[in-house]
């Protein structure tokens, strides 16, 4: 048996300063590895009291990789502004870019989803824009992942939109899932197999190669038990349960 090991942070506990004080020196230290853990380890606690440093990182070539990470821990109106900022100030497809989204997302704040939204409408093809977009907007983003499903860009666009609706954490995306399901194109339909098993932590125990006769299975089931059935967000783990 697995054991587990569980560690609480508790944020009442006031930075040390000596040790804040080393970490920001160096910062500025003749080693590169030791500047970039430094900014690593600055970035992960992300006290306060550091903010206006962490708020250079957006502007060093060196400790750019860093800034998403100490704009989502510090969690500032500055910080998550600067977080959005990110967004044109990097290229797309880059780690900062991606990063910055997904802490966006990952923020819970409904200011940020117009920016994840135009983000994953820009970029149909990419599916690191339209996860996030989908883990915030929820039931607002499902207009336009249905719309994108049906894109003429079959390899990408529509693929990454049934996919990334099992991340709206959605009951409303189960039934176009479902119908989705039977769409002869067997990506399409696995895709949508995979978003209704994270939207409901359920499976239908095995995974063909032809997804599509499953669609029986899961169609009586949720005509059965839709009503009262919890769904869940992508962000919440547990076992999935058999299809009955």
């Amino acid at each position: 048996m697995g054991t587990k090991l569980h560690f609480t942070v508790d944020p009442s506990i006031p930075e040390d300063p000596k040790v804040l004080q080393s970490v920001l020196a160096e910062l500025k230290s003749d080693d590169a590895a030791q500047r970039r853990e430094a900014a690593r380890t600055l970035a992960s606690f992300a006290p306060e009291s550091a903010e206006d440093t962490l708020l250079g990182f957006a502007n060093s070539i060196e400790f750019r990789q860093f800034a998403p990470l100490a704009f989502y821990r510090l969690n500032t109106p500055r910080s998550m502004k600067a977080l959005a900022d990110m967004l044109t100030r990097t290229n797309v497809g880059s780690p900062e870019y991606m990063d910055s989204a997904s802490y966006l997302a990952k923020s819970n704040d409904p200011q940020w989803f117009p920016v994840l939204l135009d983000i994953a409408k820009r970029y149909p093809g990419d599916l690191g824009y339209a996860v996030p977009a989908a883990e915030l907007g929820g039931d607002k983003m499902l207009p336009t992942l249905i719309s994108l499903s049906n894109s003429p860009d079959k390899q990408f666009a529509r693929v990454n939109a049934v996919e990334a609706m099992g991340y709206t954490g959605s009951r409303d995306a189960v039934p176009v899932l479902l119908d989705l399901l039977k769409n002869p194109d067997t990506d399409i339909a696995g895709r949508a197999r995979n978003s209704l098993q994270l939207l409901t932590h359920r499976t239908a125990g095995e995974f063909p190669s032809n997804p599509q006769p499953q669609y029986f299975k899961w169609s009586q089931w949720w005509a059965r038990e839709g009503d009262t059935a919890p769904i869940y967000k992508a962000s919440e783990c547990g076992d999935f349960e058999p299809l009955q």
